[in-house]
């Protein structure tokens, strides 16, 4: 009786031991997920890394600049904007991928993509990009989720992870009808 009520009182200290050494774990993985850059983004597809354009650039410039960076595939949609992608960084969150660009070059001189640039070519580039941006984007959608190319779309660049395959067309019926609104 004296033996089991002694290995009961140890088995409780060592269950809450092992708790608290669960925790401090826990607190020091999150310290060093917050120096990482964790990025909100959509799953890959079979043939293109990102189905967004804008989630692509972000991905093509944290690689180029050698940062390191997290995916996170669960929360694509930014709180805020109701956008993709978006960053979480230093307990902050950022939604665009010009404004994460910028936050990122004044931080990292690695992510500065501009520094060796002379002004007139700073500006030339920044024309170029929104000129992408905010009109090719448009016509990217049209070709993307046009009639003509729905059949395209379904065989090779769309097949929506997480989606039944019963479903598949009756979803990317719907984001191209959304789209094409837009």
């Amino acid at each position: 009786l004296v033996k089991d009520k002694y290995t009961k009182e140890y088995a409780k200290k060592e269950t809450e031991e092992d708790k608290k050494t669960a925790e401090a774990v826990e607190e020091v993985k999150k310290a060093e997920e917050d120096d990482k850059i964790l990025v909100h983004i959509f799953n890959r597809a079979p043939t293109v890394p990102n189905c967004s354009p804008f989630g692509l650039k972000l991905e093509t410039f944290l690689r180029v600049a050698g940062l390191e960076y997290k995916c996170d595939h669960k929360k694509p949609m930014s709180p805020k904007t109701k956008k993709s992608p978006w960053i979480e960084y230093e307990g902050k969150s950022i939604a665009d991928t010009t404004l994460i660009i910028e936050t990122l070059a004044e931080k990292f001189e690695s992510a500065n993509i501009d520094s060796g640039l002379s002004p007139e070519q700073v500006g030339v580039a920044r024309a170029f990009r929104m000129m992408l941006e905010e009109r090719f984007i448009y016509t990217m959608i049209r070709e993307r989720f046009g009639k003509a190319n729905k059949a395209t779309l379904a065989k090779t660049i769309m097949k929506l992870p997480g989606v039944p395959n019963f479903l598949q067309g009756f979803v990317r019926n719907l984001m191209a009808s959304k789209m094409l609104k837009r």
